[in-house]
Order: C-alpha cells, then sequence, then structure tokens
C-alpha cells in the first residue's frame, strides 16, 4: 500500500516550500529524481510505514499467515505458519498533512 505514497513538485511547493532549508532541499530532490515532471508523481515509501505506526486509524490492519514466496516468484499460501500484520489500506492524506505539517515546523 505505500504505493499510494505519491506526491508532485507542485504540492510539496504548496505545502511546505519556502518554510525552511530542509523542506526547499525535499522539494530538490525530488525534482531532482525525475526528468519530466508533467503529470508526474514520485512515492515517498518511507512515510507510509511511519504513519501507520505513528497513527493507527490512519491505516487498515489484517492479521494473516505469512506467504511464501515459490521458486517461480510468486506468491503462496499456507494456512499453518506463522501469522502477521498486513496493512491492507493507508490514509494517504493524513499522513501527507502529518509530516508536511512537522516539516515546516523544523
Amino acid at each position: 500500500m505505500t504505493s499510494h505514497m505519491i506526491t508532485s513538485v507542485p504540492e510539496l511547493e504548496v505545502c511546505i516550500g519556502g518554510k525552511n532549508e530542509l523542506c526547499d532541499y525535499l522539494i530538490q530532490i525530488v525534482k531532482e529524481d525525475g526528468t519530466e515532471h508533467f503529470a508526474w508523481g514520485k512515492t515517498i515509501w518511507d512515510l507510509g510505514a511511519a504513519g501507520c505506526l505513528y497513527k493507527k486509524d490512519w491505516s487498515r490492519w489484517e492479521i494473516t499467515t505469512s506467504p511464501i514466496i515459490t521458486d517461480g516468484l510468486t506468491w503462496s499460501r499456507d494456512t499453518g505458519r506463522h501469522l502477521i500484520a498486513n496493512v491492507r489500506e493507508l490514509n494517504r492524506d493524513e499522513i501527507f498533512r502529518d509530516a508536511f505539517r512537522k516539516l515546516a515546523q523544523v
């Protein structure tokens, strides 16, 4: 679900641009990551993990058996395996709002 943790240069510029050196640096490195920014987004994977641990109601979890990776590089299930917590859904907007507010206060 961290694939939903996408932002764009225009969003970054509006939300955190000019707030401080750290915010401007983040915008700069995102700009440098892509060559064509029209209708383009940058996934910031780390925010998803941090956000769902910071506030559990920003995500939807399930308890399931751990998957097995087969020789064919596909997923398989065995109901006898140990249980894991799996994040099924992230509230992208809440996580980014919180991160942008905190970054702006640095």
